[in-house]
């Protein structure tokens, strides 16, 4: 577990494996995660970090209409070498009625690679505070140059109420 006022989620002696030939498998994090699990008096799960990835395809909200503070989507562009210059990029947000909640227009400049590089990429971590008016599928739409690269769902779902707990529990 991080200290507290620490910079990073992962102690400094899995980042050190992490360095090694092997990567992250040095690091041996399921077997660290599932030792806390346990303390925590619960049952590991089957394929842990793919499942707690998962977790996060679903945004819930206590009650609608809500703002999502701080929706972060993280973009990987890649270009070649014949792609140098300006990119217009266009980032929208639709509801599940199609309707265009967020839009976000700019630009990703390509600039010409070292010599015997072909390829090149750009990396952008985007933060928005989302208006939510109701559960349902939400999108983004990533459009560079006219095209439409990718459609990335948001999937949002009202928080099922609390079961009543009898008296003096």
């Amino acid at each position: 577990m991080a200290e507290e006022g620490a910079v990073y989620v992962v102690d400094e002696r899995f980042r050190k494996a992490a360095l090694g030939p092997g990567g992250w498998a040095n690091a041996n994090l399921r077997t660290t995660f599932t030792k806390i699990i346990r303390r925590a008096g619960l049952q590991p799960w089957p394929r842990l970090f793919h499942n707690m990835r998962a977790s996060c395809a679903t945004d819930w909200v206590e009650r609608f209409p809500a703002v999502h503070p701080r929706l972060h989507l993280v973009l990987r562009l890649k270009g070649r070498r014949t792609e140098i210059g300006d990119h217009p990029v266009t980032i929208v947000l639709h509801d599940p009625s199609g309707r265009e909640i967020l839009r976000g227009d700019g630009m990703v400049q390509i600039g010409e690679p070292p010599a015997g590089v072909t390829e090149v990429e750009a990396a952008a971590i985007l933060v928005f505070d989302v208006p939510l008016e109701t559960a349902g599928a939400y999108h983004f739409n990533v459009t560079v140059d006219s095209e439409l690269l990718a459609s990335l769902p948001v999937t949002v779902s009202q928080m099922p109420a609390p079961h009543p707990t009898p008296e003096g529990n």
